[in-house]
């Protein structure tokens, strides 16, 4: 059953939930995507924005399935049958801005990420789960006029890992080579495709870069495989130290399952069978067959000149967010685009 304010629905076919990783999840946000079609009609004068989506799903034994809250994205129609787009909360960590008011719940002018997390729970209307944190503290200045989502982005890099709303609307973080749940089979039917397994890629080095050109070298020319970090304001000298805590005997295997018979939505990082593959994206179908869903690991690692391109982006980023020059006669603004400057004009 679905239920979605200013809405009369009828004939609900198939929920279709996804949920995926960037990359290998070594920092990001994880949004739940739900789809699904029905007939019926809007009531009721003017809905609200973004209207909240009441889900329930119960099984052949009378179970119900646990999803997190969705809202309203958009809507088409199309020969009558209307197409609906929703989100979980995680959707509105774009929009959420910190303001002065908040600093006021702050009793000191620096704060740990930790801190940070909790208030961003707050003003989401979730309950945040810890984590371990390798940022440097925060001065509390720093966060009016900034979203939720700019400071979900940069903390889950430093810390290589991602946020994500589970199931029990929570906001929780995940580091990047750590299962949270199983993928819960559904044991009478035992059906899954064969997994096709890639390469186990062992992590055992890192380059991390903060803010005014520093960088934090923790890789040697026998390093198997490196990460690379653009953690910005958010790294001092100790970060390079709590890194390697985070990352020690990191591992990670990229695969996949094209089809699996599942019993619940599983988060992103849910450990599939014996624990080989952590599932980083899931696109599952809910409907009186039951849940059918694609399992995946993004395959790790870059091309072969992905590091001098990850230089590339992490200058021009740098260049947009301050107007700085990137050679002597191009600059790169945020909301002129690309200006070219004559040779006379003076550099400021």
């Amino acid at each position: 059953m679905v239920d979605i304010y200013g809405y009369v629905l009828r004939d609900i076919s198939e929920l279709h939930i996804s949920r995926s990783c960037s990359g290998m999840g070594t920092g990001g946000m994880v949004t739940t995507e739900l789809r699904f079609s029905a007939y019926g009609a809007k009531h009721g004068g003017n809905a609200m924005k973004a209207p909240k989506v009441m889900v329930s799903v119960t099984n052949a034994k009378g179970g119900s399935l646990t999803l997190p809250d969705f809202w309203l994205d958009t809507h088409t129609v199309h020969n009558n049958r209307i197409d609906f787009v929703c989100y979980d909360r995680m959707a509105f960590a774009d929009c959420i801005k910190f303001t002065e008011d908040d600093l006021k719940s702050f009793a000191v002018n620096k704060v740990s990420a930790y801190d940070v997390v909790n208030m961003i729970g707050q003003k989401m209307g979730v309950p945040a789960s810890g984590f371990a944190d390798a940022t440097k503290k925060i001065d509390i200045e720093s966060l009016p006029g900034t979203t939720c989502s700019q400071w979900l982005q940069s903390i889950s890099a430093v810390n290589c890992g991602f946020f994500y709303i589970s199931n029990e609307n929570e906001l929780k973080f995940c580091t990047f080579h750590h299962p949270v749940y199983e993928v819960m089979l559904d044991t009478e039917l035992d059906a899954y495709t064969e997994p096709d397994i890639g390469e186990k890629v062992e992590v055992d080095g890192f380059i991390i870069y903060g803010d005014g050109g520093k960088v934090y070298d923790h890789s040697n020319m026998g390093s198997r495989y490196v990460l690379e970090i653009n953690g910005g304001s958010l790294v001092n000298s100790k970060t390079p130290d709590k890194l390697e805590k985070i990352i020690e005997n990191a591992t990670y295997t990229y695969g996949s399952i094209d089809k699996a018979i599942i019993t619940s939505i599983p988060h992103v990082n849910a450990v599939w069978g014996s624990g080989q593959l952590l599932i980083n994206n899931i696109s599952a179908t809910i409907s009186s067959c039951g849940i059918i869903a694609s399992l995946s690991a993004n395959q790790a690692g870059v091309g072969e000149i992905g590091a001098y391109m990850g230089q590339l982006s992490r200058q021009l980023e740098s260049a947009i967010k301050s107007g700085e020059r990137i050679n002597k006669n191009c600059m790169i603004t945020k909301y002129q685009g690309t200006i070219w400057l004559d040779d006379d004009e003076d550099e400021e």
